[in-house]
Order: structure tokens, then sequence, then C-alpha cells
């Protein structure tokens, strides 16, 4: 299983950067938190191969124990006009159920980090399956790697997969449409494995400029959980 980035990785983007999310004490007792979550709850880390390269990974969040991402929702900072400096996709919150489809009320931001710029578009959420509820189970992201005018984006905007835990549905695409949006789509992420689903995310975010190019969100990894562990 591949769980997030050791520690001496995120020491040494936290050197190129600039950026601090925490002391070193802090994310040494919460990459101890993640390992014993990833060796008790999480199954699998999804990752795609189109994201960027800049900024720093950040410390995972997850859906409360025994809930798993239903829904979804993103900050994005839209196109300002040529010659300035736009940001696009700045960050992804997670809304979580339970295995039966019950909505939870509390601990709504489930998102990692974000970037400075943007606005939270409204959540979106898996249709309601016939035999069950639908859980996010893969994405993939839309990039803008070459500049525009000027203006480099990275990620732009994501989708995501639904399907139900027992795989008796096909799979429904799920996405918050973002007009005249820039980039293209990279392949698919792999599934959940039958039984689980998407349940923590962790983001990669680039460092915030005074002057420059900003690109705020360049990479994202969802965990997933077994809905069967108890």
């Amino acid at each position: 299983m591949r769980g997030p980035e050791t520690m001496n990785t995120l020491q040494s983007n936290e050197t190129r950067t600039g950026i601090k999310p925490t002391t070193l004490t802090d994310s040494l007792r919460l990459q101890s938190d993640i390992e014993l979550l990833s060796n008790s709850r999480v199954t699998t880390t999804l990752t795609v191969k189109n994201a960027g390269p800049y900024g720093i990974w950040f410390t995972p969040q997850f859906c409360p124990e025994g809930t798993f991402a239903n829904g979804f929702n993103i900050k994005y900072q839209h196109p300002k006009g040529p010659g300035a400096d736009s940001t696009a996709l700045n960050a992804i919150s997670l809304q979580c159920a339970d295995k039966n489809g019950g909505q939870q009320k509390e601990h709504r931001l489930v998102q990692s980090a974000a970037g400075h710029k943007g606005r939270w578009i409204g959540d979106v959420f898996c249709p309601k399956g016939k035999d069950g509820p639908l859980f996010l189970q893969r994405f993939a992201l839309r990039m803008q790697t070459k500049k525009h005018a000027g203006d480099e984006t990275m990620a732009n905007e994501v989708q995501f997969s639904c399907r139900d835990l027992h795989w008796i549905h096909h799979p429904h695409k799920l996405v918050r449409p973002i007009a005249e949006v820039k980039g293209e789509y990279g392949k698919w992420s792999k599934k959940c494995p039958k039984g689980s689903a998407i349940c923590g995310i962790q983001t990669r975010i680039g460092s915030h400029l005074s002057k420059g190019d900003n690109t705020a969100l360049n990479d994202v990894r969802f965990f997933c959980s077994d809905s069967t562990l108890k």
C-alpha cells in the first residue's frame, strides 16, 4: 500500500517553498497519526500522473470513522482577464455519509489545505442508487500545464466516479462544471476496491507569492477505506 509522503519529503518541500504548515513536533505527531490510520483504516491511495510539481503536501483529513465521501465542493478563482494572475482550483472538500447514506452534519469541511484565493462554488452529490447509496470511487484532474497568456494555473477541475459499495450498478460521473475552464483531463486514477470508497484527502498547494505566477492546488491524493472494517 502506498501511503502519504514521508517526513523527509515534507521537510524538503518546505525548504524549497518557504511554507511551514506545522512545527516539526506537530508534523512528527501528525505523521505518526497518519501511519496509524493507514495501517488500520486506509486500504488504498488514489493518485494521478498528470498533476503539477509545485508546492508541498499538507496534512490529510478524513471523514469521521464509519463514513465515506458521497459528494464534494471546490474552491475556485475565475480568470480575471488578460495578464492577470489566476489560480483556478484552490481547494477540494469532501462531504461524508455513513454506508446507509446518512449525511454527516458535523465535520463538514474535510479538505486538507486550501489556496488563498477564490470562493466555494457549492456542494454536489452522487445520485441516489436504487439498491443503496453511491460513494466516490476514483477521480481525474483537468490540468493546464502550459501557460495561457503568461499565466500557469495547474489544476483547474476535478471529476469523480460514483458507485455503490457492492458494484451492483455502473459508475456515475460526478463533476462541478466550470464555464470556459482551461486544460485537459488526464487518465482516471485506479478505483477503490470493491466494498470500499474514498474517505480522505491530501492536497499539494503551491506557495502564495505576492508577485509572480501563483498556481494554488497542484496535486491531490484520495484515500479509500473498507466499509467492512470496524
